[in-house]
């Protein structure tokens, strides 16, 4: 995975913006491996939204850092955490999101197993122009809940010949839990759904997510995929009646890696969706 992932900073020319999300954040790691690799592609324009806890945590591990002077850091605080994995690259007139699930950290790019997918925004994909706004909208929100100090750039941003443009892709959404719960935006989308796929690392201790999307999708078979001995899975519920099977497996990418992606697959009579970050 590091390799690709990292390609997509090593490749940035037609980019000048970069915006960024993480739960987990490395400062040294994030330093040396991603903010030179734009800087080099003349991204100098670089603004990362951190959890708050996990930013103060961060800064009390390193003694020297580029923060106020390359780029910005906006702590983010919420009830619970601020988890989502994003970049997102804005150019003139193209643009590029990855949606991910590894945290800027060594273990993130260099270790876990993990997942991420990369939408490219111009004239040859124009299909993907509704899900660049949606994580333009989600960065805007997120600029707002914090200390809005990238004011000047989200301004900038909103000169982008594309950010005022509209396109429908009904195949293609960015959910995101700010305003209403990620279940709640899937029940909207989906229906009929006959199997629910599972493959994520962590669990709550009383499996209560599971029975929640059990009850809102009740006529599905849930069936989960779980990294031997190393995913956190509450085993006293592993004969819930609503788990129809449990799959272990021990390799991740011909590796024994930790695997730290989360991906749910929705199958209806006609159509399969994948819900992943």
């Amino acid at each position: 995975m590091v390799d690709k992932i990292l390609d997509v900073f090593s490749n940035t020319k037609n980019y000048h913006i970069a915006l960024m999300t993480t739960f987990n954040f490395d400062i040294s790691f994030f330093e040396r491996a991603i903010l030179n690799r734009l800087y080099e592609n003349n991204v100098k324009k670089v603004s990362l939204f951190v959890d708050s806890y996990e930013l103060n945590k961060a800064l009390s591990e390193i003694d020297y850092t580029s923060i106020g002077k390359k780029y910005t850091v906006n702590p983010i605080e919420m009830k619970e955490a601020f988890h989502p994995k994003l970049i997102l690259l804005l150019g003139q007139a193209s643009a590029k999101l990855v949606v991910a699930s590894a945290n800027i950290t060594v273990s993130g790019y260099l270790r876990n197993g993990e997942i991420f997918n990369v939408f490219d925004y111009d004239d040859k994909h124009p299909e993907n122009l509704k899900v660049i706004n949606s994580a333009i909208r989600f960065f805007e929100k997120i600029n707002d809940r914090s200390f809005n100090q990238d004011k000047a750039l989200f301004d900038e941003i909103k000169g982008l010949v594309y950010y005022s443009k509209t396109s429908e892709n009904n195949e293609l959404y960015l959910l995101h839990n700010l305003d209403e719960s990620i279940l709640t935006q899937v029940e909207k989308i989906v229906d009929n759904v006959t199997e629910i796929d599972v493959a994520v690392p962590y669990y709550d201790n009383y499996a209560f997510a599971l029975e929640m999307l059990h009850m809102s999708f009740p006529d599905a078979k849930i069936k989960l995929y779980l990294q031997h001995k190393k995913c956190k899975f509450p085993l006293d519920h592993k004969n819930d009646s609503f788990i129809t099977s449990i799959f272990a497996f021990d390799k991740c990418n011909d590796s024994s890696a930790f695997y730290h992606g989360k991906v749910f697959r929705f199958t209806t009579s006609d159509a399969t969706y994948f819900l992943y970050g």
